[in-house]
């Protein structure tokens, strides 16, 4: 018979009430070695009898410091879990204090004083990790246990614990790394959110740069739960050029905007950014060149490119650092790109637009073409400016934005009346209107519109008028 047909007849066995450890056990004298399979099933099957024979645990126990110890573990705690956890406690601490016991098994033990409710599980835990010489994975799987416990997690001294070593500026990285993977904020309760939203600010602050890396990251899902408290911190990592995390922290920063710290600390960084002075290190060196404008840049980028129920919340804080950049024109373009993005697209924006044709021109007619490609880009049309003239590429029938193409067409039809500069955006918009217009295309008033301005008297107009098509 091979071992494969003696195990499963084993499994077999124990499937039946009337089976007792003593039907077992005796098939546990073959070589263990020779039939791992063998004795590894009747080892499972311990476990899962219904009859219990206190003798039988001595076999799991025996096994918890050798190569079967994963497979005795497992047996042994489905049995301890049918014992009450008054009955269950002086086992588990039989198992924890056996010589030599194998890591998986001492991890299993933890879950199970959680499992089984046992009373004094936290203490038992907190002197697992102060053991001499702990191993890793010993405190790792600890501080899992003690996270993913709702009755540890109600004790003060269950968050110390974790603490303690989320404030260890030089923790092992895998340590770190446990603390920060696998968890969400879903997983706690309300109120156990911030604390542990605290805890991974705690890591960012650590000596290892992967673990900081790692923590700067993950802050971004948590960051809500505590930004009136970080949103300084946070933007003065961004001001730090020594900084490697920068990016992670300005998406921080943009999650802390539900606050008005968040708020008046976005406001802050950009004076700071937009004022920094450029010593000559910071100017095409080698290893920094212009790295506060590298940063203002990224953040408005995504100031400007947040989801449209967020730029029409915050749309009044993207028009104030629009207008704060507007005072130096070398960041002409973050700065009409965040007007365009607080911009509401009714009868109003005419004027808004025209203002920022004028101020656009006025810098040098050669940005207009950019600012037209800003404004096709903010409406999510598709349009893009490509060989001088404003192309129809890929237009979807659906407008992200909710604007209505008659809107549009007003607005681009009072930019026709104006400088070149208004005409040439007033093409920008006509694709958008095509495009939004419930699927039909373009309209005859729109048509009649490029029509116009095919023969208008300046020739980039007409040029750009001339490379729009209707029937794309």
């Amino acid at each position: 018979m091979t071992d494969n047909n003696r195990a499963s007849m084993i499994t077999q066995l124990g499937k039946l009430f009337i089976t007792v450890p003593s039907h077992v056990t005796p098939l546990l004298t073959v070589d263990e070695k020779a039939h791992a399979l063998v004795y590894d099933t009747a080892l499972r099957t311990l476990g899962r009898l219904d009859h219990f024979e206190e003798s039988a645990l001595e076999y799991l126990f025996k096994h918890l410091t050798d190569d079967h110890a994963k497979v005795a573990t497992f047996a042994l705690k489905r049995r301890i879990l049918l014992m009450g956890r008054d009955t269950a406690f002086p086992y588990i601490k039989r198992a924890l204090e056996t010589k030599d016991v194998k890591i998986t098994a001492r991890k299993e033990m933890f879950r199970l004083m959680v499992e089984a409710a046992v009373p004094n599980a936290l203490q038992v835990l907190q002197q697992e990790i102060q053991r001499p010489k702990v191993h890793r994975d010993v405190v790792i799987a600890v501080l899992k246990t003690i996270r993913s416990s709702i009755a540890l997690l109600r004790s003060d001294d269950a968050w110390r614990t974790i603490q303690s070593f989320a404030e260890d500026g030089q923790l092992d990285e895998n340590i770190g790394y446990a603390l920060l993977r696998d968890v969400t904020p879903f997983q706690f309760s309300n109120d156990n959110r911030s604390k542990y939203a605290r805890l991974v600010f705690a890591l960012t602050k650590n000596g290892n740069k992967f673990v900081h890396q790692e923590a700067m990251q993950t802050l971004a899902s948590w960051c809500e739960f505590i930004a009136r408290e970080i949103a300084e911190p946070v933007s003065q990592m961004v001001m730090n050029v020594e900084e490697p995390s920068w990016t992670h922290a300005i998406t921080i920063l943009i999650g802390c905007l539900n606050y008005t710290d968040g708020v008046n600390a976005v406001i802050e960084l950009v004076k700071y950014l937009s004022a920094a002075p450029v010593p000559l290190s910071h100017n095409a060196a080698a290893t920094y060149d212009l790295p506060m404008r590298q940063r203002l840049l990224e953040l408005t980028r995504r100031l400007e490119t947040m989801r449209k129920e967020m730029r029409d919340t915050y749309g009044h804080v993207l028009q104030a650092l629009s207008e704060l950049l507007a005072s130096n024109d070398t960041y002409w373009q973050p700065s009409v790109a965040l007007r365009l993005a607080s911009l509401k697209w009714n009868d109003q924006a005419s004027s808004t637009l025209i203002s920022l044709a004028e101020y656009v021109s006025r810098l040098s007619p050669l940005f207009v073409p950019v600012l037209c490609s800003l404004v096709a880009k903010m409406l999510a049309s598709g349009t893009s400016l490509d060989q001088g003239g404003i192309q129809l590429r890929n237009c979807k029938t659906a407008n992200n934005n909710n604007i209505d193409p008659q809107v549009l067409l007003i607005i681009a039809e009072r930019l026709s009346t104006r400088s070149v500069a208004c005409k040439m955006l007033a093409l920008s918009l006509l694709p958008a209107v095509s495009a939004s217009n419930n699927g039909t295309g373009w309209s005859e008033r729109a048509a009649a519109l490029l029509r116009q301005l095919r023969e208008d008297e300046d020739v980039a107009v007409r040029c750009t008028a001339l490379h729009m098509f209707t029937d794309r």
